[in-house]
């Protein structure tokens, strides 16, 4: 059975104190942020993940700040890879 790496990068996100991150999509294009939220699917453990760009220079705003805000909702399958800063750890999915 293939390895669920929706479930490994939930289970890596849920061990952070820090969560800001660089993700990078399919398209190559990168954004600094934070996974505010997720949706449980049938194929994933995550299906769609709700993401908020951050200032990489800035201190990590918390996550119930960033929720009155605007994000994006972005499907798991459109994410490359994801870099977790505070431990340093580079998750390919």
């Amino acid at each position: 059975m293939e390895t669920d790496k929706s479930r490994v990068l939930y289970d890596q996100l849920d061990q952070l104190t820090d969560l800001k991150v660089q993700i990078e999509l399919q398209s190559g294009e990168k954004l600094c942020g934070v996974f505010t939220g997720f949706y449980h699917g049938t194929r994933h453990f995550v299906e769609r993940w709700d993401f908020h760009e951050v200032d990489p220079l800035q201190p990590t705003p918390s996550v119930l700040s960033l929720a009155q805000s605007e994000g994006i909702t972005l499907k798991h399958e459109d994410l490359y890879s994801v870099f977790l800063f505070e431990n340093q750890t580079h998750i390919y999915l």
